[in-house]
């Protein structure tokens, strides 16, 4: 997790002081099935009452410490003036509103641990998680009324997620899935009893249900309308009820930065933007115009703040068949000139604690990184990207650290069509308390005879050893497919 800017940096020692004046109060935390998805609207907690679930350390003492007025009042002046001192810009704005907003949510039971983090100068953006249960950006969010309600959290494309254990948070990506009737793995799925349980292992489909955010890439739209795209080889559409496979398998937000989204023209991406919409799913890369399909989704999972950006690569040409959106007209978000997204990027690292990028490059049938998805990669990194996935190639590619930054830069074909390929899920778990990353684990799978399957024995070691050929910076996979940052790891380049 990267430093914030200087002006959030201002930000956050101003609700750093209005916090000692107030301190906080630990409440129990909430419970739900692990299945539950995201949008759900008890877990959106209004401007008044906000109720932050979050279980403290046994090392953390939970004793009500009690303050004279005289006493906050040194604590106040001390640490104004520290905060002065240090960060001129500071201003005053809004402090009487939210003090009171404080005051209406928490007691100082913690507030001598704020105190000591800050006589010891190891107060960090995470100290806020530690204490609060909930980072900076959270609190900030609740604070401003964006959380008050889901439709008001929706329209800022910010997403409520219940976890599963509330000291993780497990992320699971799949590649390339394509829905459309036409192919050969629409087919089969008609023609079995379980449609699309019959045609993801079932074990696969357990790691992406039980998983409390799952993402894949919509290489189609979702429509009835328009023509295919003239002169071009391939073209995809899905019908609309197929968006209910979404929820069967546990995909929670979709890219749809692809070279397929605009197959079939402008009303049939539009189309596909309002079934996913009334699905409930959100989506990045696309959108009515160039202001949505920029636009970051966030997601809030045990009180950490994940932001999901997304673009593509392909058509490398200055006019491609897949439209860029305009101000005014539906598209793609393009990143062959890259500076678009990288502000992009920057934006999503300036409002949250993980920046994820999913990105379509590369070549198609082409397991060797090219040159520039390579560059590209390093941009994102200087960006502000936490984690970074590929697709597109229809074969898996190699995995590479930038940074610490992992990336892979084919997730390869998830559930495409009757070809036999190598796959993979990858799961990744997150550490709410730190903001990072507590594990990166690949899942081999085949996809084969419209069916993809998780592999074991020596089909997993196999691939798992290709993978560690085909990647950069002495990358090691153990046994069980967890990621290893090599001895030998790169640069920025």
């Amino acid at each position: 997790m990267k430093q914030p800017s200087f002006h959030y940096k201002c930000i956050f020692f101003f609700f750093l002081i209005l916090f000692l004046f107030s301190g906080c109060s630990k409440k129990e935390p909430s419970t739900l099935s692990s299945t539950a998805k995201i949008t759900d609207t008890e877990s959106f907690a209004s401007k008044e009452q906000l109720s932050l679930s979050h279980e403290v350390e046994t090392t953390v003492s939970s004793s009500t410490i009690s303050y004279d007025e005289g006493q906050i009042k040194e604590i106040i002046v001390t640490l104004t003036n520290y905060f002065t001192k240090n960060y001129p810009e500071y201003t005053e704005a809004s402090k009487e509103e939210f003090w009171q907003w404080i005051l209406t949510s928490y007691d100082p039971s913690y507030l001598h641990l704020f105190l000591d983090m800050i006589h010891t100068g190891t107060f960090e953006n995470s100290s806020w998680h530690a204490i609060l249960g909930a980072t900076y950006h959270v609190l900030s969010d609740s604070y401003l009324g964006l959380l008050s309600n889901e439709k008001s959290a929706n329209s800022h494309r910010i997403y409520r997620k219940e976890c599963a254990d509330t000291h993780t948070i497990t992320l699971t990506f799949g590649g390339d899935v394509s829905l459309d009737d036409n192919w050969a793995n629409m087919g089969a799925l008609r023609s079995r009893p379980q449609g699309i349980l019959d045609c993801l292992s079932p074990d696969l489909v357990s790691e992406m249900q039980s998983a409390d955010i799952t993402m894949i890439n919509n290489e189609f739209p979702y429509s009835k309308r328009g023509e295919p795209l003239p002169d071009k080889q391939f073209t995809f559409r899905a019908n609309p009820e197929r968006v209910d496979i979404l929820h069967q398998i546990g995909v929670d937000i979709v890219s749809l930065a692809n070279n397929h989204a605009y197959d079939f023209g402008p009303d049939a991406l539009v189309d596909s933007l309002d079934v996913l919409r009334n699905a409930g799913i959100p989506y990045v890369g696309a959108g009515k115009n160039i202001e949505e399909a920029s636009a970051p989704v966030y997601i809030i999972a045990n009180g950490m703040k994940i932001a999901y950006v997304s673009a593509t690569q392909i058509e490398r040409v200055d006019n491609p068949d897949t439209k860029e959106a305009t101000q005014t007209e539906p598209g793609v978000l393009r990143t062959r000139n890259p500076e678009k997204f990288l502000e992009v990027i920057r934006t999503a690292e300036k409002n949250s604690d993980f920046v994820i990028v999913y990105v379509h490059w590369g070549s198609e049938n082409v397991a060797l990184v090219e040159q520039n998805q390579r560059d590209l990669a390093t941009q994102y990194v200087l960006a502000g990207a936490d984690l970074i996935m590929g697709d597109h190639s229809h074969c898996l590619q190699g995995f590479e650290y930038i940074e610490s930054v992992p990336v892979l830069y084919s997730l390869g074909n998830f559930w495409f069509n009757s070809k036999t390929v190598d796959t993979c899920l990858i799961k990744v778990q997150l550490d709410p308390s730190s903001g990072t990353i507590a594990s990166y684990q690949m899942l081999p799978a085949i996809q084969q005879n419209c069916t993809t399957s998780l592999v074991h024995g020596n089909e997993k070691e196999r691939i798992l050893q290709y993978m560690e050929s085909i990647s950069y910076g002495g990358i090691l996979l153990d046994p069980e497919g967890y990621l290893i940052q090599g001895s030998a790891v790169s640069s920025l380049h």
